[in-house]
């Protein structure tokens, strides 16, 4: 099976060309990958980048099975770019596009619960604990809530604020390659619309 994964949610957008069986990790190959690091300008550098990646592999747009796309939360421009980028594509092909979330690229081969916080708004962080509702929070708040979590492994580049270690790639922002092999695992369906991840109604108590 052949699958083109694009991600233009962050300031670093990609594009990753896989083959696989969609039958386990050990079964898909990363047959191309490229990075822009253009990151106000994703409608513009991304058509390119990907007719460029698609060329040198020698695959044409019809040959592709399944698109996937990640979905966010991130840059809303970016995700809505990557988005109907893949859907004008797939209306004209015909292929299947399958959504994925930012949580989901970035949480892939991990087989433990963790806690996944990504860089959001300024001063803000995206969070999602285990398989649980996705927030945003301010750095504060999202302290409070891994407080409540002891022993959760912390992964995603939104580690940083909270003076948290950094995790390695690809387990600290969501890649092109991560969002193909979620896409192809047995069974997923992911939704091809954009994640907006609402505020909870929770605060930290002020200091008396």
């Amino acid at each position: 099976m052949r699958i083109v994964a694009l991600d233009t949610s962050g300031a670093e957008g990609s594009v990753a060309l896989l083959d696989g069986a969609g039958q386990g990790d050990g079964s898909i190959r990363v047959v191309a990958e490229a990075l822009s690091r253009v990151s106000n300008a994703h409608g513009e550098s991304l058509l390119p980048l990907l007719e460029r990646i698609l060329a040198e592999a020698g695959w044409a747009k019809t040959t592709i099975d399944r698109w996937a796309v990640g979905r966010g939360p991130g840059s809303f421009t970016g995700i809505r770019v990557a988005l109907a980028t893949v859907r004008g594509i797939t209306l004209a092909t015909g292929a299947e596009a399958l959504g994925v979330t930012s949580f989901e690229a970035v949480r892939f081969g991990i087989a433990e619960e963790t806690a996944c916080i990504l860089p959001g708004l300024p001063g803000e962080v995206f969070l999602q604990i285990g398989a649980g509702e996705p927030v945003s929070v301010t750095v504060d708040v999202c302290r409070e809530l891994l407080a409540g979590h002891p022993g959760l492994r912390v992964i995603g580049a939104g580690c940083a604020p909270l003076g948290l270690p950094p995790p390695d790639a690809p387990h600290d922002l969501p890649r092109a390659a991560q969002v193909g092999r979620v896409a192809l695992q047995p069974g997923f369906r992911g939704e091809l619309t954009p994640l907006y991840v609402s505020v909870p109604r929770i605060s930290v108590p002020k200091p008396r």
